[in-house]
């Protein structure tokens, strides 16, 4: 996942949602949201929340921490971006950068 350019978690959402025998009706329920806006947070129009989260977490699609903090990295990226600012070169910012990285690596396998 390149540094400067992540993928919104939502797109690896539906990524596993595609791969699973799950329909996004039954996904969009199961996080406790409609299904627009569902749509709208695999095309990466909307955040993760620590409560949608929780729910992936509930229904074994991975880690609730690991989701917020990759949803957290995308939008300090984004933020950074839109206000020009660079990113520091620390290590700090290389930990997470692994720890987001370990999460897109490890997300679930179609339930």
């Amino acid at each position: 996942m390149p540094k400067d350019n992540p993928t919104h978690p939502g797109e690896t959402i539906g990524e596993i949602l595609h791969d699973s025998d799950m329909k996004a009706g039954e996904l969009a329920a199961a996080l406790g949201m409609g299904r627009d806006n569902l749509y709208r947070l695999i095309k990466g129009k909307i955040a993760l929340t620590p409560r949608t989260v929780v729910a992936l977490e509930r229904i074994g699609w991975g880690n609730a921490e690991h989701w917020l903090r990759w949803q957290a990295w995308f939008d300090v990226v984004r933020t950074r971006r839109e206000m020009g600012v660079p990113a520091p070169d620390d290590e700090s910012d290389d930990a997470l950068d692994a720890s987001v990285a370990d999460a897109h690596h490890e997300s679930p396998a179609a339930p």
